[in-house]
């Protein structure tokens, strides 16, 4: 039988706590589960409902065994579960007329999955370890910044992938119109907060 590597919240049982606390405190809205995959690493799967369309998605955060990585940044890997990855993907081919297999943003792993990649840039240059004031890149902070991948997501897929890939932008009141139309009610409501 193999042994399983062992796992940072082994041997740094604290830290897991102040992952646990700062998820409960800043994603108090959403569903959130931890759990442990078989090969031991702890993940996080969460639900949450988009402010752009209202859609619901269900990820899963996944810890490397050596949290914080020093090898993997931001360390944290996403996986789309509703809905998938591949949907996602059918998704911005169909508003867009590619026919992509990956989107851009995303890490292609050696079992033919991809996971998002979520993060700041400030993140690559700091190897996951931010500035003492903020410590390390807990799940919480890679779920706010997944959301934030979601709003950007969709409006690349209202705008039929212009200011979604690279080297595209669009202008901010083409992108709302685009949105609006294609998300209707949530997307009123998002745009209405958002001038206020």
């Amino acid at each position: 039988m193999e042994e399983k590597e062992k796992q940072w919240y082994e041997e740094n049982p604290e830290l897991l706590e102040v992952e646990k606390a700062a998820m409960e405190m800043l994603a108090n809205d959403d569903y959130k589960k931890l759990l442990f995959l078989k090969d031991g690493r702890a993940c996080w799967y969460i639900g949450f409902s988009s402010k752009l369309s209202g859609r619901r998605y269900n990820v899963a955060l996944v810890y490397p065994s050596c949290h914080p990585s020093r090898i993997e940044i931001p360390g944290i890997r996403v996986y789309p579960i509703n809905p998938s990855y591949e949907s996602m993907v059918e998704e911005m081919n169909a508003s867009t007329g590619r026919q992509d297999h990956n989107i851009p943003y995303s890490i292609g792993e050696p079992e033919g999955i991809y996971a998002l990649s979520i993060c700041k840039p400030d993140w690559y240059h700091c190897r996951n370890i931010l500035a003492s004031k903020e410590g390390v890149i807990s799940a919480v902070a890679v779920l706010m910044e997944t959301k934030r991948f979601v709003e950007f997501y969709e409006m690349g897929v209202a705008n039929h992938g212009v200011g979604f890939y690279r080297f595209t932008s669009i202008d901010p009141e083409v992108q709302e119109k685009a949105c609006i139309e294609y998300f209707g009610a949530p997307a009123v409501e998002y745009y209405r907060k958002d001038s206020n």
